[in-house]
């Protein structure tokens, strides 16, 4: 469920500079923490809510996971539930860190992060590590 005022606008990625969203989420313990979402997924959420005059966007769970078993299907991919879209954005996302020439270190710190984990070893279990 995302509350229409979770939505926190535009802004520039710390590490690629490129253009992104974000969305405020609150975690355990009652953090809040900004994630970032590409601008067109944003403006596709926000003109959700002003076409239907809405506060609240909820997903059905069970939906959700239909649709990714099926899209793994259709691709011939493994299907490794939602969690497998974190094991692909700590993957990725180290890569881009270090594509922009930070260390080992400080992407993993930043990937920790940025995946609400408050320790960089947390995030090396996403890396096979």
């Amino acid at each position: 469920m995302i509350k229409k005022e979770q939505l926190k606008g535009i802004s520039v990625d710390k590490v690629s500079n490129k253009e992104i969203a974000l969305i405020e989420t609150k975690e355990k313990g009652g953090f809040t923490k900004n994630v970032q979402v590409s601008v067109e997924t944003y403006n596709l959420l926000e003109n959700y809510y002003l076409a239907n005059n809405i506060k609240i966007f909820k997903v059905k769970y069970q939906a959700y996971v239909n649709d990714i078993k099926n899209s793994c299907d259709d691709l011939n991919l493994e299907y490794h539930s939602s969690h497998g879209y974190r094991w692909s954005f700590a993957q990725n996302r180290i890569r881009e860190y270090q594509m922009y020439d930070f260390s080992y270190e400080q992407a993993l710190q930043g990937v920790s992060s940025e995946m609400k984990h408050h320790r960089s070893d947390i995030t090396e279990y996403y890396l096979g590590g």
